[in-house]
């Protein structure tokens, strides 16, 4: 089975990437959400579990499935 990532975010689309293989998807039952830790001074964009929630994102093969 070949290893693929799931990329999502306003950067990420179609035109942000050019990997053969990239494709819009869904992924449903998470939802984006801004994440703050004493570790960084700065937020992160991440993702939880949510029941009928929706991410759009892109899909495609991991390069050499490295």
């Amino acid at each position: 089975m070949t290893p693929h990532f799931f990329g999502y975010g306003s950067l990420v689309n179609l035109s942000t990437h050019d990997y053969p293989d990239a494709r819009n998807a869904t992924l449903r039952g998470w939802r984006r959400e801004w994440r703050h830790t004493d570790v960084q001074p700065f937020a992160f964009l991440s993702a939880r579990p949510v029941s009928g929630a929706e991410i759009d994102g892109v899909i495609a093969a991991v390069p050499n499935a490295d």
